[in-house]
């Protein structure tokens, strides 16, 4: 029943690899699944040795491959490099093992401690590859299937202990039938663990796909707005500052016209890329509109926001994007700042005063850095 349950299990996650093909592992992890299922569904019935002892080399083999290609997967779906050889030089040693101590020289002991040292090891480079930071979504998965392959390992040790110490076959018949069911256990925990992984990777595409802008990668407009609603109720609580950043890429259209909308989207996303290089962890950048971005910047106060503002500037102007016909594009922006010393926590209003800025900004030379502080002595003085 186990087996059975276990191949359903692999076909179903094999099917959803074939549809998923941007998550990588789903199809080797199923695989593995699979060689699992299968040895215990016809391990005790097919042989090409035509015996037991053979039926046992045959079994652990495809238990070992299966195990294995688990690996792969797992690593694969932590978008590591998995090595395609482990498979298959692991299972090639332990059917080597396993053949010297049931067909060459028959020593039960010897073979349950032998293969629980390989079992046990590669139930502990599952562990390894899940034992990675994640997101706070994932990692209670990641925890949950680790968990099933730690509790595995220790059944594994636990079974050649007691078959070592046991000295009739009887004994034997009991430990291994108990270690059957509660190794089953186990597995559909792994398998049930790799298959929630699975739907929180989902959910959190998902998650970033509703929140993040698809050209550029930095926050759409919504999502900014929700996080700025936030940071203002937590900083009012705190009582600390919020800065705020409006960015405009200088004489865009332009850009367009002369090397067309696809050069325009290049532009668009080194922008993003260099203005994130720029700013602090802390902080969060968001595409407000067409060629307009905005940046938050908690317990920042309008000096702060000027100086990260001035290395963004910089950063983009000395920066030229090379383009197909062998040209170069070297793009500038206008900036305007406001914190809420001056507004208080709205949202909406430092916006509006920040867009006051960069629209002073660019009237008065383009490639400038305007605050509201300096907004307000310009409209003074003239």
């Amino acid at each position: 029943m186990f087996g059975l349950l276990s191949c359903l299990l692999a076909g179903m996650l094999m099917l959803t690899g074939w549809h998923l093909k941007s998550i990588r592992g789903i199809r080797e992890y199923a695989l593995g699944d699979m060689f699992i299922g299968l040895a215990f569904c016809i391990g005790s019935y097919y042989s090409p040795l035509a015996a037991n002892d053979g039926n046992m080399v045959i079994e652990v083999m495809a238990v070992t491959f299966g195990q294995s290609l688990r690996i792969n997967g797992i690593r694969a779906f932590n978008g590591e490099r998995p090595n395609p050889r482990f498979p298959f030089i692991i299972t090639i040693i332990v059917a080597i093992n396993t053949y010297c101590w049931v067909v060459v020289h028959t020593d039960t002991g010897m073979r349950a401690m032998t293969n629980s040292v390989f079992f046990c090891l590669i139930n502990l480079l599952c562990i390894r590859a899940l034992s990675i930071r994640t997101e706070t979504l994932v990692r209670m998965a990641y925890r949950l299937t680790g968990g099933a392959y730690a509790f595995m390992a220790l059944l594994i040790a636990l079974r050649a202990i007691a078959i070592l110490q046991s000295n009739s076959p009887s004994d034997h018949y009991y430990v291994n039938h108990g270690f059957l069911l509660l190794i089953s256990i186990a597995q559909f925990c792994a398998a049930f663990g790799f298959i929630l992984m699975l739907n929180y990777r989902l959910a959190a595409d998902l998650e970033h796909a509703a929140s993040c802008d698809s050209l550029t990668g930095a926050l759409n407009r919504r999502s900014l707005a929700l996080i700025a609603a936030r940071l203002c109720l937590q900083l009012t609580k705190q009582q600390q500052p919020l800065a705020l950043i409006m960015l405009d890429v200088d004489h865009f259209k332009s850009i367009n016209d002369r090397f067309g909308h696809p050069q325009g989207d290049d532009v668009l996303r080194r922008v993003a890329e260099l203005a994130r290089a720029s700013i602090r962890h802390s902080d969060y950048l968001g595409r407000y509109g067409g060629e307009e971005f905005c940046v938050l910047l908690p317990n920042a106060t309008e000096n702060d926001a000027l100086q990260i503002a001035e290395r963004m500037r910089r950063s983009i102007a000395n920066t030229p994007l090379p383009t197909e016909t062998g040209d170069t594009i070297t793009c500038t922006i206008s900036i305007g700042i406001c914190d809420s010393r001056h507004f208080g926590l709205d949202y909406e209003t430092m916006v509006n005063q920040a867009d006051k800025a960069l629209y002073y900004a660019k009237q008065n030379g383009r490639n400038r850095t305007l605050t509201v502080a300096q907004l307000n002595e310009f409209a003074v003085t003239t």
